[in-house]
């Protein structure tokens, strides 16, 4: 709580935390979380871009730098700032506490205020740790810059009419109610903030990586999903034209990666925004996340003209079991229906995947490996299945006595290095698993279709010996696992 007494703002910095410390993760391999993409912390760009009219703002994206936890903290030092914004998810809540700690020790009056999708989950956990001043529940665009006015004012009674703020008044703790962030008029994010040259993706290449959003949040209510804002709002066509005119002004040769949950919920929306781009004349290329449904072909030719490079689709399965237990609201007709539009107009496909649900059978596993052959999706990424905190998936396994208590909680109040979520599974299924998702990658990457594809993509564009470089090492990183895992499993049989 404030003591009325006015703060002056010098510096403040928006923090991208360190992987260092995270929650161990056996869901997904290593080299499909180390190898395929870098993005930027977005999130942050648009905090940046509200508070930076008024207060000195650097965003500090210490996991494009490849920095740990020590090097994050000398640099926090170096910089000495007044206030530091963090945006955290739970898998990386320790290296959060680890750093504010640390820093602390050393800039004792500096303020931490903290936001992200872990704050709308536990927000009084997350007060609770030590050195934590102010925590932000939901979209904080807008709430942070208010703080900082409260702050410089030292005005304490300001902070009951910050939207989503989370503070103590004495012993009690004060929760505000969020607020809903129109996105109808939202600011570019300012870009330059940050240096583009960090962010890639395997599947792109030489292009420069860029990011943007259409809408925010997503209106499904699938079972393992770990999006927790689901009021669904979408900026007008034009807004969205706009920024992509401006990104292609701004930089060489980009690729927009529009990183909306579901981008093509609002079928008209699309369309318009795709005549906007076709009316200005942009040389533009861009991907999205999207739904197989709706997705029909006048969407396809309109979204191809426009300069559509891929498409992100969840397919989680290829059983319509597990499709229907997760709730995903599409059937497997809707994308075989969605990938064969994509192949017909020459747009490529990155599909998702997820092994290990509790019901899932050895077949309905199989169904999957045979699902992506008959898709013929351009790449891939799968995981097995991850009970992120307070999805129904998660609740439905503390309920049947899978899971013996709510883990996440505890770890949300007591943050430890390395969190492993408790097993759920027996060691045989759980070195089954992980053998069936190297299969998955080796089965696809080093299949003789998608060998002979990225050979004539190399020969029809400029060549890079680095990229081919990268290719064969990503090649051996995978028959390794895989041939690791096959040798795990089978002692694990032996026992």
């Amino acid at each position: 709580m404030l003591k009325n007494k006015s703060l002056k703002i010098s510096k403040v910095v928006l923090l991208n935390l360190p992987e260092e410390g995270q929650c161990a993760d056996y869901y997904t391999p290593d080299y499909a979380i180390e190898e395929f993409s870098v993005y930027p912390p977005l999130g942050l760009l648009y905090v940046a871009t509200e508070a930076k009219k008024f207060y000195p703002v650097e965003v500090l994206d210490v996991v494009a730098l490849r920095y740990g936890i020590k090097e994050t903290v000398n640099h926090v030092e170096r910089l000495h700032p007044d206030v530091i914004g963090i945006s955290c998810t739970t898998f990386r809540i320790f290296p959060m506490s680890e750093i504010i700690r640390q820093v602390k020790m050393k800039l004792p009056e500096t303020i931490f205020v903290v936001g992200g999708p872990h704050t709308s989950l536990y927000p009084v956990e997350t007060l609770n740790l030590p050195g934590v001043d102010f925590v932000i529940k939901g979209e904080g665009d807008r709430s942070f810059k208010t703080l900082l006015d409260v702050l410089s004012l030292g005005n304490s009674e300001g902070l009951y009419n910050i939207p989503g703020l989370v503070f103590r008044e004495g012993e009690r703790v004060v929760q505000n109610r969020e607020d809903v962030v129109s996105v109808e008029n939202l600011p570019f994010p300012d870009r330059r903030l940050l240096n583009w040259d960090y962010y890639h993706t395997a599947a792109d290449k030489a292009e420069q990586v860029v990011t943007m959003i259409s809408s925010r949040g997503c209106p499904f209510q699938c079972t393992f999903c770990d999006v927790m804002i689901k009021n669904y709002r979408s900026r007008p066509a034009i807004d969205v034209v706009n920024e992509m005119e401006h990104i292609v002004s701004e930089y060489d040769n980009p690729v927009i990666q529009v990183f909306d949950d579901t981008f093509n919920i609002d079928r008209k929306r699309v369309l318009d925004i795709c005549e906007g781009i076709r009316q200005r004349k942009l040389n533009l290329k861009w991907t999205t996340r999207a739904r197989a449904n709706p997705f029909d072909e006048e969407m396809v030719v309109k979204m191809k003209e426009a300069g559509l490079k891929r498409v992100h689709f969840g397919v989680e399965s290829g059983s319509e079991t597990t499709l229907k237990k997760i709730n995903k609201s599409i059937s497997k007709e809707h994308v075989v229906n969605a990938f064969q539009l994509c192949r017909k107009y020459q747009i490529d496909t990155l599909a998702y995947f997820i092994i290990g649900f509790e019901w899932e059978t050895k077949e309905d596993i199989q169904d999957t490996i045979r699902f992506i052959k008959e898709i013929k999706p351009t790449f891939i990424m799968a995981n097995t299945l991850y009970p992120a905190a307070k999805t129904k998936i998660y609740e439905e396994l503390i309920k049947h006595g899978k899971i013996k208590e709510d883990f996440w909680q505890k770890f949300a109040s007591n943050p430890v290095r390395n969190f492993n979520l408790p097993q759920w599974q027996s060691l045989k299924t759980r070195k089954y698993l992980k053998r069936k998702l190297d299969e998955i990658y080796l089965r696809f990457y080093l299949s003789p279709d998608f060998v002979s594809n990225n050979l004539k993509s190399d020969v029809s564009e400029s060549f890079s010996l680095s990229h081919f470089f990268y290719k064969v090492k990503l090649a051996i990183i995978i028959v390794k696992s895989y041939v690791v895992s096959l040798v795990e499993e089978f002692m694990t049989l032996r026992r």
